[in-house]
């Protein structure tokens, strides 16, 4: 995989963050389907569509699409998501990645390495959505079975999750950077113990 730089991977960290602060989310697991409707976008599942339709949609992806790729006040975005194959937690991580393509409108260019960085970016946002990295280090979540019932997602997933957090434990300890305090605020309310952990700058970390 290509090289990226750690302002872009903070960027879609921001995006997630901020999604869960305008709409509220303090519960898990997190939902695509409902998030994405209250995001004013249509959410519909492979297996709600006819036949014809639906092998359409498989040979487009085996995960998911969005369409129509436009925009405009009359234009709702419908993001499609295939349920016939995939776990639930795949399929809300599948459905958060569609989010991130529409938010950031970076739908398939000419470009193949961009495609790729889009691509990889929008992985990545789907799993924060799904296991936000502060939230399970300040809980001190250190067992994928654990992260399995928490979150919702898979056993592969959960392992993923757990490298990303021990490597960023042993380069920043348990602190938590300082835009994602906030998010530590609305899912934990009054028991947030600030003392707990210290904060960096995100200015610092690069």
């Amino acid at each position: 995989m290509a090289y990226r730089d750690s302002t872009k991977y903070e960027r879609m960290a921001r995006l997630a963050i901020d999604i869960y602060i305008d709409y509220n989310i303090t519960e898990f697991p997190t939902n695509a389907k409902d998030i994405a409707k209250r995001m004013g976008f249509d959410f519909i599942f492979y297996s709600d569509l006819d036949e014809e339709t639906r092998a359409l949609m498989i040979k487009l992806s085996d995960d998911g699409v969005n369409y129509p790729h436009m925009t405009g006040p009359n234009c709702i975005r419908t993001i499609y998501i295939n349920d016939t194959i995939q776990s639930n937690g795949r399929k809300d991580t599948s459905g958060f990645h569609e989010i991130k393509h529409i938010v950031e409108y970076d739908c398939e260019t000419d470009d193949e390495e961009l495609n790729e960085e889009n691509e990889d970016l929008a992985n990545f946002f789907g799993k924060y959505m799904k296991c936000p990295i502060p939230y399970l280090i300040y809980c001190g979540y250190d067992n994928e079975f654990d992260i399995m019932s928490k979150f919702g997602v898979s056993q592969e997933m959960a392992k993923n999750v757990l490298k990303s957090m021990r490597g960023r434990i042993k380069k920043y300890n348990n602190s938590i950077f300082d835009y994602e305090v906030p998010l530590l605020e609305l899912l934990l309310g009054d028991k947030l113990d600030k003392s707990s952990f210290s904060v960096i700058s995100s200015k610092s970390s690069s």
